[in-house]
Parts: C-alpha cells; sequence; structure tokens
C-alpha cells in the first residue's frame, strides 16, 4: 500500500515537471510610473498599470495629469485617463477621455466582426481590427502600421525608425541601456525601450521640450 502511495506521488512529480504551473503574476508587465518634465521642469505625471483578469483579459488603466502654474494661476491643465483591454495580444475594447486645457475628448471602441469600431465627440468608425492605441507601452506592436490616437480616436499614419541603443538616466540618476524608436509624420516623438518595456518618452509639444523619466 506504501509503494502504491509513493508511485502515485512520483508520477504527480512528473506531471509538474513536464507542465509546470504557471503563474499569472509573472506574466504581467511591470508597472510604469513616468515624472514627466517641460523644459526641465516638472510638469506632471504618467502611470500605467497592468491586471490580468480570470479569463486571461490583460487590463491597462493609463493615467496622465500634467498642469503648468504661476503662482495660483493655473495656465495649462491636461488630463486622460485610458482603460485597455487586450485579449490574445490584440485590443479588444477601448476607452479613453481627455481634458486638453478646455477641450473634451473621449473614445468608446471595441472589437467586432465588422471591424474595430470606434464612438467619439466626432461620430462612429469602423478600424481595421489590427489597430493598436498609442499608448506605446506594448513593445509588440511598436511596428504595427495601424495606430489610434488614443485622445482623438482617429487613425494615424506613422513612420517608426529604430536607432541603435543608448544609455538614458532615470528619474533616481540610474543609468540604463535602451533601444531608441523615433516616430514621425502625423505625430513626433522618441521612445526608449530596455527588455520590452517603455522606459522613456520625448517629444516637443507647443514648443516645448518634454521628457519621460522612470520614477
Amino acid at each position: 500500500m506504501q509503494l502504491i502511495k509513493y508511485k502515485f506521488l512520483f508520477k504527480i512529480f512528473l506531471i509538474f515537471l513536464i507542465f509546470p504551473l504557471t503563474s499569472k503574476s509573472a506574466e504581467l508587465p511591470e508597472n510604469i510610473n513616468f515624472l514627466v518634465t517641460r523644459n526641465g521642469k516638472e510638469f506632471g505625471f504618467h502611470k500605467i498599470v497592468f491586471k490580468k483578469q480570470d479569463n486571461e483579459d490583460l487590463i491597462v488603466s493609463i493615467n496622465i495629469e500634467l498642469e503648468v502654474k504661476l503662482g495660483f494661476v493655473k495656465l495649462f491643465s491636461y488630463k486622460h485617463e485610458n482603460k485597455e483591454t487586450w485579449r490574445n495580444g490584440k485590443l479588444f475594447q477601448i476607452n479613453t477621455t481627455t481634458y486638453d486645457n478646455g477641450k473634451n475628448f473621449f473614445i468608446n471602441g471595441k472589437s467586432t466582426k465588422e471591424g474595430f469600431i470606434i464612438n467619439t465627440q466626432d461620430g462612429t468608425k469602423v478600424l481595421p481590427l489590427e489597430i493598436v492605441p498609442t499608448s506605446y507601452w506594448n513593445y509588440l506592436s511598436i511596428k504595427n502600421k495601424n495606430w489610434l490616437d488614443t485622445q482623438r480616436g482617429i487613425p494615424l499614419n506613422l513612420n517608426i525608425s529604430y536607432n541603435g541603443v543608448e544609455n538614458i538616466e532615470s528619474f533616481h540618476g540610474k543609468k540604463i541601456s535602451a533601444e531608441r524608436y523615433d516616430i514621425s509624420n502625423d505625430l513626433n516623438l522618441s521612445l526608449w525601450y530596455h527588455n520590452n518595456s517603455l522606459v522613456k518618452i520625448a517629444f516637443v509639444a507647443r514648443g516645448n521640450e518634454i521628457d519621460y523619466f522612470m520614477r
């Protein structure tokens, strides 16, 4: 009887060796927290939080807040909230709201048999199912040809070029080796990735130099 018990336990052990358990939390990308600067001065933050659902959907929550003040007077304010649902490696649903210094925008989009259908303040559009949002966190999507502006809800034509590996600096002064990609055409900005994770963004907006630093 004891021998049968040991044989059974040994078989269970072999099963775990051949088909190891996978941790859902280990599959998650690390949350991202950027300090955003404008011409070298603190401008706000950009946070990206990842959560895995029981059905394996990946929920990505993005929160951006930027502000310029002169004393107690607010000269500029920007807020963007974005919730993305990714299913089997593709964007399945997106809901965003944006306040851009007095102007409001929204997007409600979902993947359907007819295409990726979005509703915005300007009406309804049907986009390709392969569309990816301009949240840039997904390294595997960087060379995609179909991009969705997550603020205005319009398709973008982007040229993306790889520009080698550079050493960048985090908020705490830590040096990071990262791959650089430059984006041009409908948008102009640079992205850096380390181990497939977004670690820096830089662009010029309204004549101001905007830089992102990992916290």
